[in-house]
């Protein structure tokens, strides 16, 4: 038997209410007895009660989450992807006039799940996270392929997998420069983070464009994002702290091919975050935070708040009174009621009184899914201080 073939699952009824109510995932269970599968299967779920069909998807034997939901009438095979990786490209046909960057396919969001897609100019970037999507990599890279949208793809696997990364098809360079809005950066494809760019940022960097002023910091500043977006709005200065040399590095080329007559009004610093803010005490315009996701599991969220309070502390001490203050959040269990009393608390104890100015949620390009409050992962909010 192929992993192509589909494979009817007869479960009890009540382990099968979440995907009945439309979320994607199905965790392990002890009444849960899946015939002896292969990992990828492609399985048709069927409620044992009544005997209608729930889900189809694939089959994880290995992970937490068992079964992971594509769709409620269509099986998982080659064309399921060609049908889906059509509707994604077309959804993302309007930001194709301000970026050739884009994320085409949003995993679970999208009706594929634990798999995206970004695009970088004329390449791909294709990361799996689960093991259950290694056995279908090559039939994903033959529907790409047969699309002949990209001159190469190159695959990427989350750590947990432990799996070869390499070009699927065509060539793929290992930098590629991209273009976002007027701005060029150089993206290390295959070892930058996540899949080389923050693409989810997009809108984020061009509110930071719009409000920046007088002297800003950028924390967690990796290659420099936002830190062009500020000079290239009304920056007189713009300092640029993050924990590697190599992403600092990143960020000064990045100055200088986007503003190189700016030049001498950026300063980058390779050091801890939250070292650098408090060990001075000069005063900045406009403060960003950016940091990585500090939440892990449901055990680490006393942790991450805990943290979340002690950044926005020490970030508030150093942002004069009416500057600007924008901070961001990337984990799904902080949400945003969540995130904005947090940020808001911090600040009575500091003294500053912050008024929210724009608060922003996931771009075009990286969809939610209603009944997924994992997909609801990124926020970006902008205060001003009186």
């Amino acid at each position: 038997m192929s992993i192509l073939d589909v494979v009817d699952v007869r479960l009890p009824s009540p382990r099968l209410a979440p995907l009945r109510r439309g979320h994607p995932w199905l965790y392990g269970h002890s009444d849960l007895h899946f015939p002896q599968l292969p990992t990828g299967q492609s399985v048709n779920l069927v409620d044992e009660r009544d005997n209608t069909a729930v889900a189809y998807g694939l089959y994880d034997p290995g992970a937490a989450i068992v079964f992971r939901a594509y769709d409620r009438k269509a099986p998982v095979n080659a064309d399921y992807f060609q049908r889906r990786l059509v509707q994604c490209l077309d959804k993302r046909r309007p930001l194709r006039k301000v970026t050739d960057t884009i994320r085409i396919l949003h995993g679970e969001n999208d009706g594929i799940p634990a798999v995206v897609l970004d695009q970088y100019g004329d390449y791909a970037v294709l990361k799996i996270y689960s093991t259950a999507l290694l056995p279908w990599v090559d039939t994903i890279s033959d529907v790409l392929r047969e699309m002949d949208v990209f001159k190469g793809v190159y695959l990427r696997c989350s750590r947990a997998l432990k799996s070869s990364e390499h070009v699927l098809f065509g060539e793929v360079p290992e930098q590629v420069v991209i273009t976002e809005k007027g701005m060029r950066f150089n993206v290390d494809v295959r070892h930058g983070q996540k899949t080389g760019f923050f693409i989810d940022q997009r809108d984020g960097r061009q509110l930071a464009r719009l409000h920046a002023n007088g002297t800003v910091l950028n924390c967690f500043s990796y290659t420099g994002g936002f830190s062009v977006a500020s000079l290239l709005g009304d920056a007189d200065k713009v300092i640029s702290v993050d924990s590697s040399a190599a992403a600092v590095a990143a960020c000064d080329e990045h100055v200088q091919m986007n503003v190189p007559s700016f030049v001498d009004r950026h300063e980058s610093v390779v050091g801890d975050v939250w070292d650098y803010l408090r060990s001075g005490n000069s005063r900045f315009d406009m403060i960003i935070l950016d940091p990585p996701t500090f939440t892990g599991d449901k055990t680490s969220m006393e942790w991450a708040q805990k943290a979340y309070r002690d950044l926005h502390e020490a970030a508030l001490r150093r942002l004069r009174k009416g500057g600007l203050l924008l901070t961001c959040s990337c984990s799904s269990r902080i949400t945003d009621a969540m995130f904005s009393s947090l940020v808001q608390e911090t600040a009575v104890g500091s003294g500053h009184v912050l008024c929210q100015l724009e608060s922003l949620a996931q771009p075009l390009d990286h969809p939610t899914r209603n009944k997924f409050p994992e997909g609801r992962y990124l926020k970006v909010m902008l205060y001003g201080s009186r």
